[in-house]
């Protein structure tokens, strides 16, 4: 869909709900299609796979012995990529991540571990560098959202109906590009601004970029995959400031990398190396 514009400016996101008063434009998270991400000029690349470094014979036998205790222990991604993240680092891991809009929360995006600083004073917490999320326990979440109320229970058949509904056409095609990886980043992002107008006078803020990073697992897939994105505050006024209309078109270009989990005794290093910051 292309960019609708006013006067030759973009219009805000509010004169987008407007125009397009027959979709639910304004909308949590949890029911972005990619309607929202044309109209928020979001898009996913193509994911390009990073080959890890060639074993030596040594590695190889570690490797080896590592296998094995993965076996007994029964090793599960979902369970073991934070934890692999915060290895031996000081890295303070937390889930209360939110997507803000025109001044409140829109969403709290409770399937999202994100990745911090560790705190420096006591409720004191730095913005989030990094984040992790797992498909299966996304399609989870939205599945338990759009789960009809208690109190439709007599009309439980009918209720169910429109939950299915509402739930296919949020579900996405490919679960790789799904909206809500996009929601992750955006929050991410408007964490590190808020931030940064704590450290700094607002116009400096407002010619920022920040640069957020999504770890991504798959049930039995042999890779997990690397989110990352550039998102600048003229962006972010979207959200922050959905009257006003925007000076410039901006855009979100997310980028996709796959990395193997094997070796998986290199596996905490190489999360550790996309994810921490230069």
């Amino acid at each position: 869909m292309a960019l609708i514009k006013a006067d030759g400016k973009p219009l805000s996101t509010f004169q987008i709900a407007r125009v397009l008063s027959g979709e639910r434009v304004i909308a949590v998270p949890s029911l972005w299609t990619n309607l929202h991400l044309d109209l928020l000029q979001c898009s996913f690349g193509k994911t390009t796979y990073v080959q890890p470094a060639q074993e030596d014979e040594g590695s190889a036998a570690l490797h080896m012995i590592f296998e094995s205790l993965a076996q007994v222990n029964n090793w599960r991604q979902s369970n073991s990529i934070a934890k692999l993240i915060c290895r031996d680092k000081e890295i303070f891991m937390d889930n209360k991540i939110c997507l803000y809009f025109d001044g409140e929360v829109a969403e709290m995006l409770r399937c999202a571990t994100t990745f911090h600083a560790q705190p420096v004073a006591k409720n004191w917490r730095s913005p989030p560098f990094a984040a992790y999320v797992d498909l299966e326990r996304l399609t989870r979440a939205r599945q338990c959202y759009h789960e009809p109320s208690i109190r439709y229970a007599k009309t439980g058949e009918i209720a169910q109906s429109i939950s299915r509904i509402k739930l296919r056409k949020a579900t996405p095609p490919n679960p790789m590009y799904d909206p809500y990886i996009a929601a992750i980043l955006i929050a991410m992002a408007q964490e590190q601004q808020a931030s940064a107008f704590d450290l700094m006078p607002g116009p400096d803020v407002m010619q920022m970029t920040f640069r957020p990073k999504l770890v991504v697992s798959k049930p039995e897939s042999a890779f997990v995959y690397l989110y990352e994105t550039k998102i600048n505050s003229t962006f972010l006024c979207k959200f922050s400031d959905p009257d006003v209309q925007p000076p410039r078109a901006t855009s979100m270009d997310i980028q996709i990398k796959a990395m193997p989990t094997k070796p998986l005794y290199t596996l905490s290093q190489r999360l550790q190396d996309f994810v921490l910051p230069g």
